[in-house]
């Protein structure tokens, strides 16, 4: 395990390894972006880079998809996928930070590490919302001076440690210890789409998370929060409801002749 300071390219820790049974991860931290004064023109990692928005708004393009990251949002960039941004995409007030990290299998006998992929892998290429207060502790850990010794180095990696697994286990429980009607940008608004395309009956929930640009977990907790209920469980109950009226329609009818 190895840690530096590389301020020619911005990194203020660099290359803290955690690991989780047989997950290990290397983590590189960058700091906080005031604004964007240059283009970022397209480019790729073989690592995780997961971009978080502190304030104001942000738009990245990815492969051929555009994705705007706002106050409290946090998207996740896989290894291998070609991105960019340009300056004129960035609102005057944004404020946002780079974290960057590998993660690899070992030969562990606690098997964590599907866990981590696969909530890495649904969870990709959208806007997600976190508590805002995770995010604030992810911005701070950021501007930390890279440890000069052990007892900074420790304080390092146990906090990194312990923000990690907190935010998959905000992307994967949001429902269990957070309100996250209260997290959105303008609920109302939200609410009428949400319900609207709900209504509608035959839309999967992969497409409904598009068109809130979610993914499919948040949109999945968010409808589960709202309506007590799964998608489908408010499928089938629509469905139950549809045919009732039918059935009392065509009785009416037949009584009518």
């Amino acid at each position: 395990m190895t840690t530096a300071s590389c301020d020619h390219d911005q990194r203020k820790i660099d290359n803290i390894e955690l690991r989780y049974g047989n997950a290990v991860f290397k983590v590189f931290f960058r700091k906080p972006i005031a604004s964007r004064k240059h283009d970022i023109l397209y480019h790729l990692h073989h690592f995780y880079e997961l971009h978080f928005c502190l304030g104001g708004s942000y738009v990245y393009t990815l492969e051929n998809k555009e994705v705007t990251l706002s106050q409290s949002q946090m998207l996740i960039i896989p290894p291998g996928v070609n991105h960019s941004s340009l300056k004129f995409h960035t609102s005057d007030n944004y404020i946002g930070f780079v974290f960057q990290f590998s993660l690899q299998r070992s030969n562990d006998s606690y098997d964590f590490f599907d866990y981590f992929k696969d909530t890495l892998d649904t969870s990709a290429q959208k806007a997600i919302l976190l508590p805002m207060p995770l995010i604030q502790q992810f911005a701070e850990l950021s501007t930390m001076e890279a440890p000069r010794n052990l007892k900074s180095y420790c304080n390092i990696t146990a906090t990194t440690y312990t923000l990690l697994f907190e935010m998959f286990d905000a992307i994967n429980n949001y429902s269990s210890h957070i309100d996250m009607l209260s997290l959105e940008q303008d609920p109302e608004n939200m609410l009428f789409k949400l319900n609207g395309l709900v209504n509608l009956h035959e839309l999967s929930l992969k497409h409904i998370a598009a068109e809130l640009n979610y993914s499919e977990r948040h949109a999945a907790r968010l409808i589960k929060q709202i309506y007590n209920s799964s998608l489908t469980e408010i499928y089938k109950e629509n469905m139950k409801i549809d045919q009732y009226l039918m059935q009392k329609n065509e009785k009416g009818n037949h009584q009518d002749e």
